[in-house]
């Protein structure tokens, strides 16, 4: 999968939905194409009753679709919930996915939290904090909630311009810069390694290695 999944969490009514509806508005200003996938845990409809698409779906057809010059959907029903990895595979073509929901899919997580509003998860577990109240002194990156440029600049810069590149190296968060020679020495010598592994693609079209110490 060539784009990173961000999930943003966050308790009832902290504002998720409000932020990061400006939060697209901003990335795809910049000209990225953002993926946006809610998860619904009590179920939903998206056809219109009456409409060809509803009664054909009415009728038993397993998948029903429909495509336009500018917009295609497809409504598809499921035998159990798909995983957030099974999921993706229909996001094909955008530069970054971000999940409204999806807590406990081990995704990188961003929480939004307003203030007086409780935590929903502990420091370690996010990689940002969008929030109105900066008097937590939680370590870790916090960001306004009425403010969508600066965590915009935070996630183009960490996880979408880093899927554009060849090779980098990031230690404890903060990105080191690269020779030309260590760069190459560390691709080949890790393209060679991964290589001799089982279940690997012969020409795999990324590679992403994480190393806890």
């Amino acid at each position: 999968m060539l784009f990173e999944i961000i999930s943003f969490v966050g308790k009832s009514n902290s504002g998720k939905t409000t932020f990061l509806e400006k939060l697209v508005l901003e990335l795809s200003k910049r000209g990225y194409k953002v993926g946006v996938l809610k998860h619904d845990v009590h179920g939903f409809e998206m056809d219109k009753e009456g409409k060809d698409t509803w009664r054909m779906a009415k009728a038993g057809a397993w998948s029903v679709g429909i495509s336009h010059s500018e917009k295609m959907a497809i409504i598809q029903r499921v035998t159990k919930e798909l995983s957030l990895e099974e999921v993706a595979k229909f996001f094909e073509g955008v530069d970054i996915l971000f999940t409204e929901g999806y807590k406990r899919e081990g995704k990188k997580k961003i929480e939004v939290r307003r203030k007086g509003i409780e935590p929903l998860c502990k420091p370690d577990e996010i990689v940002a904090l969008v929030t109105d109240d900066f008097n937590s002194g939680e370590p870790i990156p916090q960001f306004p909630i009425d403010d969508p440029v600066p965590i915009a600049d935070f996630i183009e810069e960490k996880f979408i311009k880093f899927r554009h590149v060849e090779c980098a190296l990031w230690v404890n968060g903060k990105e080191v810069e690269l020779g030309t020679f260590v760069e190459k020495v560390i691709k080949e010598v890790n393209l060679a390694l991964i290589g001799t592994l089982h279940d690997v693609d012969e020409n795999p079209r990324s590679i992403d290695l994480k190393i806890r110490l």
